[in-house]
């Protein structure tokens, strides 16, 4: 079995893609975006991978592509790692706060703005 699709032509796919057993087993839930093209709304590997907005991505457990909002607390048992923007922005109340993380090439150094 390479692939099932169960839905219409329009709206929803849910899809199994993989060899029905082993490794390397896809559930993909696709939209179809009205331009005649399916979009991947989530996918999730055999392996426990998720892809929001995208395909998985098997360097992380959970792949967001898109904005995220996290409502209510959320813990971090490890590493907080910026990629490109070094700018962590939340709202407290109806202020918007603001940590910008730069690096002092001089002494290398984490330089942190508030």
């Amino acid at each position: 079995m390479s692939e099932t699709t169960v839905g219409q032509s329009y709206g929803f796919n849910l899809k199994y893609i993989g060899t029905g057993s082993g490794a390397g087993n896809t559930l993909r839930l696709t939209a179809d975006n009205s331009g005649g093209t399916d979009v991947v709304a989530m996918e999730w590997s055999g392996d426990g991978e998720v892809g929001i907005g995208t395909t998985y991505n098997t360097s992380y457990r959970l792949y967001v592509n898109g904005t995220s909002y996290l409502n209510g607390a959320t813990t971090i048992n490890g590493n907080l790692i910026f990629p490109t923007a070094n700018v962590l922005d939340w709202n407290e109340g109806t202020y918007r706060q603001r940590i910008t993380i730069t690096d002092d090439s001089t002494t290398n150094t984490a330089v942190f703005t508030f």
